[in-house]
């Protein structure tokens, strides 16, 4: 499964009950090799960044069509990097994979 972050433009208009409802769309909407794992507000450049685990892009581009409110100015697949790799004394991870 490939992640990928999605960044989301935050609405001018909308409360934040209907921002809630979306959400909650999106969540319980998950499913068929998609996943959301999490989000970060950017409140200085009135974004939201999603962090989403998907089998096919094209999957998760459907899924997020169904929140208005939120619409995407790009995705981006991602590949992880974790401090720990780099730690004289590893923590537990296994060490990177070469990136292609």
């Amino acid at each position: 499964m490939a992640t990928y972050i999605v960044v989301h433009e935050l609405p001018a208009e909308g409360s934040q009950e209907e921002l809630l409802e979306m959400g909650g769309i999106l969540a319980n909407s998950c499913g068929g090799g998609v996943r959301w794992l999490r989000s970060w507000i950017v409140p200085q450049e009135d974004c939201l960044l999603s962090e989403w685990e998907a089998e096919e892009e094209g999957t998760m581009r459907l899924l997020l069509s169904a929140a208005p409110l939120l619409p995407v100015k790009g995705i981006y697949e991602v590949t992880a990097v974790e401090p720990a790799w780099f730690r004289d004394e590893p923590q537990g991870l296994a060490r990177p994979v070469r990136i292609a």
